[in-house]
This record gives C-alpha cells, sequence and structure tokens, in this order.
C-alpha cells in the first residue's frame, strides 16, 4: 500500500513546486526528465505488477490458457482482435500475462503523458487521473485502460483538427475493448456544424460500423443488464465527475479551446450528466460506471484549466493546487481502506520485487527461482 502513496506524495510535490517555480515551469531539462521517470516508474508499477486487480484470473485464464496454441491470424475477425493478438503472442510466444501488461502498460502511459502535456497544468491533470484512472483502472482493467489511453490521443488530435486521426483512433480503440463504440458519434456531432462532407462521409462508416458488430454490441450490452451487477461506488465515482462538469457549464467561456472545439467538450459536459441521470434508472449501474470511465479526460481537461479561472495572484493558485492535492488524497485514501473491492489491488506485489524476494541469495546454487510465464507461478526448488 506504501507504493501507492508514495507515488502520490511525489506526483503531488511536482504539481505543486513546478506550477509555482517559474523556472521549473519553463525548463525544458526538467520538464523532460520528470515526464521520462514517471514513465519508466509507470511501465514498472503497471506492466510487471503481480496478483494485482479484480480482473487478474479472468485474465489468464482468458488471454493466457484458453489462447495457448491458437495461431496469430486466428483472432483477427473476432471481437477485440488487437487484444487477442497481444495474448496470443504472450501466451504462445514470449512473456506471458507480463508481456501483454507491458504493452498495455506502454500503450497507456504514452497516451496519458501525451494528453497531460496538451492540457494547460499537466501535472494538475496527472494528478486528477492519478487516484482512479491510474490506480484502479489501468492496474485492474487492462483491456479498458489502453481504449481509454488512445481516445485521450484522439482528444489532442482534435484539437488539432485531425478529424480522421480521432476516427482511426477510435476504431482501433475497439479493437482493445469494444466499449469504445460509445466515443465515436461525439465527433459527428462537433463536425456536422463545420465540414458536413467529413460528417457525412464519417456518418456513414461508424453506421455501417455498428450494422456489422450488431450481434458483438447486443451481447456486450446483455451481458451487463443480465447480470444485474452493482457497482457499489459508481455514484461516488459519478459524483467526482458532476463536479467539474457543473464547474465546467458555469465558467465554459473562460476555458482554453483550439480550432473552436469547445462544441466537443460541452457534448462530453452533457454526456456526464446523461451517465449521472443513468445511475438512478439503469438496472446495471455497472455498465454506467464502465462507460462514465472515458469522461475521465473530461475531468482532467477540467481541473487543469480552474487555475486560468482564479484570480491571477499566485496565492491564489497556491491554494487551489493544495486543496486539490488533499481532495485527490482523500479518492485514493477511500478507495485503498474503504472500497469492497481493493483487496483485489493490496496488496501490490510485483515480478521483479517477488524474484528478488525468492532469489536474492541466488549466489547459493541449492536454492533458485523457477519461474513459468505461462501459468505465473512461482517454484522453489531446493
Amino acid at each position: 500500500m506504501e507504493i501507492f502513496f508514495l507515488t502520490f506524495i511525489v506526483i503531488s510535490s511536482l504539481t505543486l513546486v513546478t506550477n509555482n517555480n517559474k523556472y521549473l515551469l519553463n525548463n525544458i531539462y526538467f520538464d523532460l526528465s520528470a515526464w521520462i521517470l514517471l514513465f519508466l516508474f509507470l511501465i514498472f508499477f503497471i506492466g510487471f505488477r503481480y496478483e494485482v486487480g479484480g480482473d487478474w484470473d479472468s485474465y489468464i485464464e482468458s488471454y493466457i490458457e484458453n489462447l495457448k496454441g491458437q495461431r496469430l491470424t486466428a483472432e483477427l475477425l473476432s471481437r477485440e482482435p488487437f487484444f487477442k493478438t497481444l495474448g496470443i503472442i504472450g501466451s504462445n510466444y514470449i512473456g506471458g500475462i507480463y508481456f501483454i501488461n507491458t504493452i498495455s502498460a506502454i500503450i497507456f502511459t504514452i497516451s496519458l503523458i501525451f494528453f497531460c502535456k496538451s492540457l494547460p497544468y499537466p501535472w494538475i491533470g496527472f494528478l486528477t487521473a492519478f487516484p482512479y484512472l491510474v490506480t484502479v483502472v489501468a492496474l485492474g482493467y487492462t483491456r479498458q485502460s489502453i481504449s481509454i489511453g488512445l481516445f485521450m490521443i484522439t482528444l489532442v488530435f482534435l484539437k488539432k483538427n485531425k478529424f480522421w486521426k480521432y476516427l482511426i483512433i477510435n476504431f482501433l480503440a475497439i479493437g482493445f475493448h469494444f466499449s469504445s463504440f460509445i466515443t465515436l458519434p461525439l465527433v459527428m456531432v462537433q463536425q456536422i456544424k463545420r465540414r458536413k462532407f467529413y460528417f457525412f462521409v464519417g456518418l456513414s462508416l461508424i453506421v455501417l460500423f455498428f450494422i456489422a458488430m450488431k450481434a458483438e454490441l447486443s451481447a456486450m450490452i446483455e451481458n451487463y443488464l443480465e447480470i444485474d451487477y452493482a457497482s457499489k461506488g459508481a455514484l461516488i465515482r459519478l459524483i467526482m465527475l458532476i463536479i467539474p462538469t457543473l464547474i465546467f457549464f458555469k465558467f465554459k467561456k473562460n476555458f482554453e479551446y483550439e480550432n473552436k472545439i469547445e462544441e466537443f467538450w460541452t457534448y462530453l459536459g452533457y454526456l456526464s450528466i446523461l451517465f449521472f441521470i443513468l445511475y438512478f434508472v439503469s438496472p446495471s449501474s455497472t455498465a454506467v460506471d464502465r462507460f462514465a470511465l472515458f469522461v475521465i479526460p473530461f475531468q482532467m481537461f477540467v481541473w487543469s484549466h480552474v487555475p486560468n479561472l482564479l484570480s491571477k495572484k499566485n496565492s491564489s493558485v497556491i491554494v487551489f493546487i493544495i486543496f486539490f492535492i488533499f481532495y485527490n488524497f482523500s479518492i485514493l485514501w477511500v478507495w485503498l481502506f474503504h472500497s469492497i473491492h481493493s483487496n483485489e489491488w493490496l496488496p501490490y506485489k510485483n515480478y521483479i520485487f517477488e524474484l528478488w524476494k525468492y532469489d536474492y541469495h541466488f549466489l547459493i546454487p541449492r536454492t533458485c527461482l523457477e519461474f513459468d510465464f505461462t501459468c505465473t507461478e512461482f517454484k522453489i526448488r531446493m
């Protein structure tokens, strides 16, 4: 558990110091070094985790055991083919579950940093992401963490008016987790006022996609609804979402937008409100909770703009950052100590640490560690 709080302290310190020190804020060497070190740490932290996350056992069964002996081309026409391809490589060729997790961690981390760097206050954006998006989603919901990460990349492309890149990467994200389909229609509403040709071509592609994947979409929705599973923390997470949404609609004229994409962020705000309402009427709060994860980047966007909404005095920004650090600390604390599922994330274990624990006296020949990547079991041979 200590690693979660130590990481949070480091991120909070960087947020507080960097945003209130003009030298550090404008020092390209410090900035680059900090993000590179963070990138390497997250690959280690997420990619090499061991028995961490509520879906650990199901991933071992579905993407290691069940894909043994499969060829790389076997799953290309199936649902979520890109992630299954990672599973085939991991289960049959190299790395097992750690190959899958490491590649997933690389995609997610690059996407997260790429998006944070596009925000006016990058470290505030990352601080927003750490308590839940990193700690819970990236460590537990591997496929969805990739799709959310790719969605964050599309948001940056959209700011640069790269409509087709947005569309292509969204389709790519669906190949990792099918729930990414929810982000496809958002950009079309924005395009109808700007480029009608793009709108009709993009809309046609999306309609064809939904027709082709009708069975998959129906199966996913039925899976959520028939289970009738209640996500106990969904309401808290939706309240965390609705707070920045209200801030956005109150001050959205004061936000910074590029290439006139104010409408897109507005639609994300409406989507946040819709999820909040659906929580009270939907038969499955889990479905609402999982789809609402795609609006976490909207929280990051809003919170990173708040300092620009405050007084120009530096003291106001400092007060906000200190308050925001405590706000996110409380989120992390509640999750770790009061979530009914946090025991599946705790204690945090890492493959590298497990190797060291069992084989740190590797110079003694009578004791050695065997590790089977495929079944992820440790064996001691005496």
